[in-house]
């Protein structure tokens, strides 16, 4: 948490003193895009390693995303004053930051729900399930039991 806020007082001004147009503003949304599939990217591939390792991998995961977040809100602002008519910045704004608003409000919850109810990715290879009653065991048990199917008697 340290490490961002330093980033962000350090770096706010520079990293959005180029952002001074609508293209500009898509420009840095796409690289904070990038930035943060790379910063999560690197958080996921923080476990099941070492701890000095895992650490290491946070610590520029957080370097990386706090960077992201520099660019997305300069491009947020530029884009949401440039391309709201003068009489109706307020009204824009207002609705713009409604979207966030939204995403802030709905989005752990729906993430949580997700997460919990699929449960870790399995992109690789399918895992053998250990039985409960023989430790040591690897027979493959469908996906939510912990039992084997029943073998019939033309496999035996």
């Amino acid at each position: 948490m340290l490490t961002g806020t330093v980033i962000v007082v350090v770096f706010q001004v520079r990293a959005s003193r180029n952002i001074d147009s609508p293209e500009a503003g898509g420009n840095a949304y796409r690289r904070a895009g990038v930035a943060f599939l790379i910063a999560c990217s690197l958080i996921s591939l923080s476990a099941g390693i070492p701890a000095w390792a895992a650490a290491t991998l946070l610590i520029i995961a957080v370097v990386i995303h706090t960077v992201g977040e520099l660019w997305h809100a300069a491009a947020g602002f530029e884009v949401s004053f440039a391309l709201a008519p003068e009489h109706a910045t307020g009204q824009y704004s207002g609705v713009f930051g409604l979207g966030a608003g939204l995403a802030e409000a709905l989005g752990p919850g729906l993430l949580i729900a997700l997460c919990i109810t699929w449960g870790p990715p399995r992109l690789v290879r399918r895992r053998s399930h250990v039985r409960p009653d023989r430790p040591g065991s690897t027979t493959r048990c469908p996906p939510g039991t912990t039992t084997p199917p029943a073998r019939s008697a033309d496999a035996a």
